[in-house]
């Protein structure tokens, strides 16, 4: 059986060393491993929801592209975060919050416009955005002036 001497202990030590650092390295690394593939978000701002929840589709020319991501309320407007899949908009563009089944669930429909890419993080005001028709706006709208329907 051959033994370790020498010389040959400090590079076989030393490598050793750097292997486990290595380890080490790329092991504490990896919570930023999703970075490199995360997908950009985009905004827009709406006047409300429109019974849209996380998680429903994003269409392009009725084709789903992407999801909704997040909600938050900025002022007296939702700030709605979605994803492309990879697909580029103008900055231009319009969404708007439409029903996609007879139950009611809710999609965003993005017409792309512009010849200025919108950048991920990217933002479409509220006048680029359309909120679907309620059936309460109607109501309040016909009934507002007439105090003796509410009370």
């Amino acid at each position: 059986m051959r033994t370790i001497q020498g010389s040959d202990r400090i590079r076989k030590g030393l490598m050793g060393v750097v292997t486990v650092a290595l380890v080490i390295g790329v092991g504490s690394s990896i919570p930023s491993v999703p970075m490199l593939f995360a997908v950009p978000t985009y905004y827009a701002e709406f006047n409300d929801t429109g019974g849209l929840s996380v998680g429903d589709k994003v269409r392009i020319a009725g084709v789903d592209v992407g999801d909704v991501t997040s909600m938050d309320i900025k002022g007296d407007k939702v700030e709605i975060g979605y994803t492309l899949g990879g697909r580029q908009i103008g900055t231009e563009s319009r969404a708007a919050i439409r029903t996609d089944t007879i139950l009611g669930r809710k999609n965003i429909q993005v017409e792309p416009r512009g010849n200025k890419i919108l950048k991920p993080r990217g933002f479409l005001p509220v006048e680029q955005t359309q909120t679907p028709y309620q059936i309460y706006d109607a109501f309040l709208g016909r009934f507002a002036d007439k105090k003796t329907f509410f009370h």
